[in-house]
């Protein structure tokens, strides 16, 4: 029976609210004891997770959903410490988590690995000679942060239609987001869909699609937007074309394994008329009430919020046991 460590790392994101993780945390003890943690840097995670090795040994379970201690500043990255701390812990490893971080670096390893994927151009912040020159790529395109989470940075300028609106678009992920701006082939056209593939990673793995339903929602162009997002607006159906899942579920999989992830993840896919294209991996997904994740699991597995929690713990415990046997 684990002792669960719950980290409590606040943003000002729904799904990582003292809402959601007081939710987290009444869902976790109904089944096991949980010792809650907001630690302000490692070195005092650090000492409270001592006290607990010496109290509970190998019985510990950290319950991290969070990538930083401290989400503002992004200090103190999470995966690392949990890595090198020989506790088992809910998620991904360092390595998985960095490269899903960057969606520039995401996307090469999807081309190294023959998963679909628009094709793309990093413009560094400090390069000021913004141009297509010498690329492949045809407008329209998207433009925005390459290292950000949470549809920070997209909005209805993100999408681009020549030079001049390029140029704006990157000078702003450079000047306010202060990152470098990624480029990619806009999926776009009558036939556009746009879904959501969440994974649970036990030993069955369990494929979670929904589509976003841009007719539920009131917007003037079919992109999640960071205020969609912060809002909790989206609006996701689930997915009953058999074929169209599979497809999903394929893609999903071949990219979850590519870099690396473990226990669960949501990946997000495009599809025009000539094929379906992984747009980024979520290694560490919300789960907040509201996110895809809990919602795709409320949808296929009739899976209250509670239960989904749970889930999380016994898949990933589950992968840990059976590795380390």
């Amino acid at each position: 029976m684990p002792h669960i460590i719950l980290i409590k790392s606040y943003t000002d994101k729904p799904w990582r609210s003292p809402e959601t993780f007081h939710l987290i945390e009444q869902a976790l003890r109904k089944r096991w004891d949980v010792e809650p943690i907001e630690a302000e840097n490692l070195q005092q995670l650090d000492g409270f997770i001592s006290v607990m090795k010496k109290q509970h040994g190998e019985g510990l379970f950290i319950f991290n959903i969070s990538e930083y201690i401290d989400e503002r500043t992004m200090q103190g990255f999470l995966p690392e410490y949990l890595e090198k701390s020989g506790i088992r812990y809910l998620g991904s490893g360092s390595m998985a988590v960095s490269t899903g971080l960057s969606k520039t670096e995401t996307k090469k390893v999807l081309a190294r690995n023959n998963v679909p994927t628009p094709h793309f151009l990093l413009i560094p912040k400090d390069d000021d000679k913004i141009t297509l020159q010498d690329s492949a790529l045809r407008y329209p395109l998207f433009v925005k942060p390459d290292g950000t989470g949470g549809h920070i940075g997209i909005d209805n300028d993100s999408i681009v239609k020549n030079e001049a609106e390029l140029r704006r678009a990157v000078r702003r992920v450079h000047e306010i987001f202060g990152q470098n701006a990624l480029v990619e082939e806009f999926i776009t056209g009558e036939s556009m869909r746009e879904f959501s593939v969440g994974i649970f990673d036990g030993a069955k793995r369990v494929f979670l699609p929904v589509e976003i339903d841009y007719s539920l929602m009131n917007v003037p162009v079919r992109i999640l937007s960071h205020d969609l997002a912060m809002q909790d607006q989206e609006k996701v159906i689930p997915v009953t074309d058999g074929k169209l899942f599979a497809r999903l579920a394929d893609l999903a999989e071949r990219t979850f394994d590519a870099l690396g992830a473990h226990d669960y993840s949501r990946v997000d896919i495009r599809m025009n008329e000539h094929d379906c294209y992984v747009l980024e991996i979520n290694v560490m997904p919300g789960i907040g009430p509201a996110s895809f994740l809990p919602e795709a699991a409320k949808f296929y597995l009739d899976m209250k919020y509670e239960d989904l929690v749970r889930k999380l713990v016994e898949v990933s415990l589950e992968r840990q046991t059976s590795t380390a046997v």
